[in-house]
């Protein structure tokens, strides 16, 4: 071999990586040879010819080490090689063509092709070059995508079309135009029929290559290089790159990196082995830790001006998937204020060297103002952690400005009120952390001005209304003390009338008794009288002789009959005067009591309002202590502030939910103890989905490996390939699942063991495996393809099921086994929702949500909730076989990944999304949410506990946390922290000096 004879040191790299290849390494370039002579071909007959292809197949590569080379050995040529760039594409073939003229002659051709183009030919004329001409415009879809337009540039556009055109076809002209061109952007060109008319008429699209070619494109440069390549790694390589040609830059970089690890060990005698490559990372993973190597050089400073730079040259589409957004180093520039240039350029320069070429132009090209910065290739998109955080961070900061925009245009209109909390806040924190300029807002939305004037205007608006909260709060304090006097005044006047009334009544119950005493007296006088006048009488018939006597005792004795007569009705008249006046006296004492009691009632009516009134007066301060404990950033203060602010909350009958409230002080949790306080374990990738079983949680990862919770920590397991997916419904202590090679892998969970089952479902993504009756399967995959694995003679094989409706869905975004029922749910990317019996054998019902593509679904009875890709969360409820939208909220602004429905209380639901906000509500109060939590990174999973206590949710990086739901529970857990209270000066300082300092802020009773 090579290497036996020449230090391992000097060894050239036969990887370019990330870099195109240029003509000086075409002797690296392999496995496009048919390709490259069908296109040399076509050149030759027709003097044009567009080469096109994905973003990152190699096209670039392609031109200089394939087609060049061999054009060198066709024909005698000369080359022009430009882009259109950002300065006009006129400009750049005249600069190219003309190089050797001085600038005032460039500019005198200029405007003589501006006005005709075939002026052309006279100004070529005079260079007397008797070559062939072969002009190469790379990257010809910056023609449309760069915006050239806004700086008036439709005429020279127009015109360097016609001139390439008249250049192919002109019997004036040998030029021969060879261009390449993303194939998104073969549509534009149909604004120019002339052009189109070329491509059409010569075009070569760059397929995918074979599993040879790719074989040639690993092997050969090594064998150049005089080294080896142990049959294994080479086969884990083409499984690493199965079917996706954008992967062949990853390849290039791993094999790259591996090739420096094998020269670093210094071992001549063996190839490249497997070890060489897992050190690397391999194609998945190369790209991000050698990124991440980068990144770590730079000081803070420059970190923060890296994550600028590279979130201003990304994007994501409305797919959501990661593309490039090149961007001159001028506009870089203004959008991100960042005023030293060269500060800039240094952080460019680092990731644009030789060895790893992240970024272009290439090494070797001065970096001026003008120049276009542009990321090497998209894989680095996927691949790398820090920037796939960065652009879905940028992504979430343009909506969030967008939606703010929209909300200031409402405003205007008087469609919408101002913003208020805690929507505010978050957007306050945006804005701080974002810091906008004015040229990133108009590049996203031309009316910045209004947008953060409107948000400056309700910050403002937000200030004076807690500042009339407060006076509101100190008068209705003031007049609860006036109300309690007043009150007590009247309680004290009811008494005294009382005590009035009870004393006239004794003195009327004394007159009664006179008046008694007086009847009994006139009665006494009666019978007396009578007892007379009977003896009268008597002594009438005695003796007659005493007539005369008798008679005068007659009348005597009728004379006190009268008068005993007067003194009973005078008696009587006594008699019924003192029961009026009894009677009277019962009446002042009924009043008396009656105002005794209405005095009473007013008291107590007065102390509830008072206590009402104080308890809406503390809620109000609990809930500006939460919010203000966002504006501080002393740790110590801000925990402070929201933990006495739920002391207060739950003291005043806080109903245990309330989403600012729970917000601010898992914020101040985070801040004081860092953001992994509720952890219950990490592991290596993201968090694909959580299993319950026998009251054990496992968590299945994005990678090779399902994690088991347990009191002590988490356990890692390794399982068969990358789990993409689990198998619906899993099995007491088994996992069946299927991973990114297509595999369906059957996993013991006792004995940890894996077993393949069947080797490749289909040819597609998998998106999801159901098992059957019989041990059969139903495989849906992305491009919507159904089917049923059955097996027989203990051999698995397949047929496509054949229900018409499954074969016109299109593309599958996500799909949900029912649990309850066993019927399987389709989502397509068009918003449409098919339902399927347990069998997979019929359609039961379908339905359509609206022009939205469906990236989660949960169900639980008759209602199914979906999440969309613009973050809104659907109800659908089913009578019968129809369905009906019950309820919508589009609380998140970005993708749903996983809504869960509490395994007891169905009016709880949890979501979870890109935006990075955990969410909790109850349906019977959409409006307000139970929970709001933010975290640093998006959300990928999320469950209950199984006794429903806890929220249980899993992100990107593969942290696993638990969430108390209710505010009681989580003080519980959250309040150990022995830092004391507020001090009265703190009070007075972050609360207010008017409000009353007691215990119900910091003793929770």
């Amino acid at each position: 071999m090579k290497t036996s004879t020449i230090e391992i040191a000097q060894l050239e790299n036969p990887f370019l990586g990330l870099q195109p290849f240029s003509r000086d390494k075409a002797h690296l370039y392999f496995g496009r040879e048919k390709h490259v002579e069908e296109v040399v071909s076509k050149l030759m007959e027709h003097r044009f010819s567009a080469v096109l292809g994905r973003s990152g197949i190699g096209k670039s590569s392609f031109i200089f080490c394939g087609i060049f080379p061999l054009l060198e050995s066709r024909m005698d040529h000369v080359t022009y090689i430009f882009t259109p760039g950002t300065h006009g594409p006129l400009t750049k073939l005249v600069n190219e063509v003309f190089k050797e003229e001085n600038e005032k002659v460039r500019l005198e051709i200029f405007q003589s092709l501006l006005v005709d183009v075939t002026t052309f030919f006279d100004y070529y004329n005079r260079l007397n070059i008797t070559q062939t001409p072969v002009m190469y415009i790379d990257q010809f879809e910056e023609l449309f995508s760069y915006d050239l337009r806004a700086n008036n540039m439709d005429l020279e556009i127009a015109k360097f079309v016609e001139l390439i055109v008249l250049l192919s076809t002109s019997p004036l002209s040998d030029f021969h135009i060879l261009l390449t061109m993303r194939s998104d952007f073969i549509g534009h060109c149909a604004d120019f029929p002339s052009l189109t008319q070329c491509i059409n008429q010569s075009q070569f699209l760059i397929p995918q290559m074979s599993i040879e070619e790719k074989k040639d494109a690993i092997v050969k440069p090594l064998e150049w290089a005089g080294v080896g390549i142990a049959d294994d790694l080479l086969k884990i390589i083409l499984e690493d790159l199965g079917n996706k040609q954008d992967q062949l830059p990853s390849m290039q970089h791993a094999m790259m990196r591996t090739f420096e690890h094998w020269r670093n060990e210094q071992i001549l005698s063996e190839p490249l082995q497997p070890k060489n490559y897992i050190a690397v990372g391999g194609i998945k993973e190369s790209l991000s830790i050698h990124a991440n190597e980068i990144y770590n050089t730079l000081n803070d400073d420059q970190k923060v001006i890296c994550e600028k730079v590279f979130r201003c040259i990304t994007t994501i589409n409305k797919e959501g998937k990661g593309v490039r957004n090149p961007s001159s180093l001028h506009r870089i520039i203004e959008i991100t204020g960042i005023e030293d240039v060269q500060a800039i350029v240094d952080v460019i320069d680092t990731f644009r060297k030789k060895d790893r070429a992240f970024l272009q132009p290439r090494e070797h090209v001065n970096i001026t103002e003008q120049s276009v910065i542009d990321i090497t290739h998209e894989s680095l998109m996927r691949s790398w952690g820090l920037l796939v955080e960065w652009t879905l961070k940028e992504t979430e900061s343009i909506k969030r400005y967008l939606k703010l925009a929209e909300d200031a245009e409402e405003y205007q209109k008087g469609n919408r009120s101002r913003l208020r909390q805690p929507e505010l806040q978050m957007t306050i924190n945006w804005r701080e952390e974002q810091q906008p300029t004015y040229e990133w807002g108009v590049r996203h939305h031309a009316s910045y001005e209004r947008t953060m004037e409107f948000l400056s205007f309700s910050e403002k608006e937000e200030i004076k209304e807690l500042e009339r909260t407060k006076l509101i709060q100190k008068r209705r304090t003031k007049l609860s003390r006036i109300l309690v006097v007043i009150f007590l005044f009247l309680g004290l006047g009811g008494i005294l009338l009382g005590t009035h009334a009870y004393q006239k009544s004794k003195q009327a119950e004394l007159k009664k008794e006179e008046a008694e005493a007086s009847r009994l007296k006139a009665e006494e006088s009666q019978r007396v009288a009578e007892g007379n006048r009977k003896l009268a009488e008597e002594e009438k018939v005695k003796a007659q002789a005493e007539k005369q006597n008798a008679e005068k005792e007659k009348l005597r004795a009728e004379k006190a009959t009268i008068l005993a007569e007067n003194e009973k009705e005078r008696a009587l008249d006594a008699m019924m005067q003192a029961e009026a006046s009894f009677n009277e006296a019962n009446r002042q004492k009924e009043n008396a009591t009656l105002a005794m009691l209405q005095a009473t009632k007013a008291q107590k009516h007065a102390e509830t309002a008072n206590l009402r009134a104080n308890r809406l007066q503390n809620l109000s301060t609990a809930r500006a202590m939460a919010l203000n404990s966002y504006q501080v950033e002393d740790n110590t203060i801000r925990y402070l502030l929201a933990k006495q602010a739920v002391v207060g909350y739950m003291n005043n009958d806080g109903d245990g939910f309330d989403a600012e409230f729970y917000a601010a002080f898992h914020n101040a949790v985070k801040h004081y103890e860092g953001e992994d306080y509720n952890l219950m374990g990490k592991s290596r990738g993201m968090v694909n989905e959580f299993i319950h079983h026998d009251n054990q949680l496992w968590v299945v990862m994005s990678t090779d490996s399902l994690v088991q919770v347990t009191a002590n920590g988490c356990v890692a397991h390794h399982v068969e390939g990358v789990v993409r997916g689990l198998v619906k419904p899993t099995e007491k202590m088994s996992m069946d699942y299927f991973n990114y090679s297509k595999e369906l892998v059957h996993y013991d969970m006792e004995k940890f063991k894996s077993e393949i089952i069947i080797k490749s479902l289909s040819e597609d993504d998998v998106l999801g495996v159901y098992r059957l009756e019989n041990n059969d399967f139903l495989v849906v995959d992305v491009k919507g393809s159904f089917k049923k694995w059955q097996l027989k003679d203990d051999k698995y094989s397949f047929y496509e099921l054949t229900i018409p409706m499954l074969n016109n869905l299109g593309e599958i975004t996500t799909t949900f086994f029912d649990a309850a029922t066993h019927n399987i749910y389709i989502a397509t990317r068009k918003g449409m929702i098919v339902e399927l019996s347990k069998g997979a054998d019929r359609v039961i019902s379908s339905f359509t949500v609206g022009n939205h593509q469906i990236w989660s679904m949960s169900k639980k009875g008759n209602n199914l909730w979906i999440g969309t890709e613009s973050g809104e969360i659907q109800r659908w409820s089913k009578e019968g076989k129809v369905w009906k939208n019950t309820f919508t909220t589009d609380n998140h602004k970005a993708r749903v990944n996983h809504i869960a429905i509490h395994p007891t209380k169905d009016n709880l639901v949890a979501t979870a999304g890109f935006d990075g906000f955990i969410r909790l509500w109850d349906i019977h109060q959409p409006k307000k949410e139970k929970l709001l939590i933010t975290e640093s990174v998006w959300l990928s999973a999320l469950t209950f506990s199984q006794d429903g206590q806890y929220l249980i949710t899993g992100d990107k990086v593969g942290r696993i946390k638990e969430w108390p739901l209710t505010i009681e529970d989580q003080f519980d857990e959250l309040s150990q922290v022995n830092i004391g209270i507020l001090s009265t000066e703190d009070w007075d300082k972050y609360v207010s000096d008017e409000i009353e300092y007691d215990s119900t802020f910091y003793h929770y009773k």
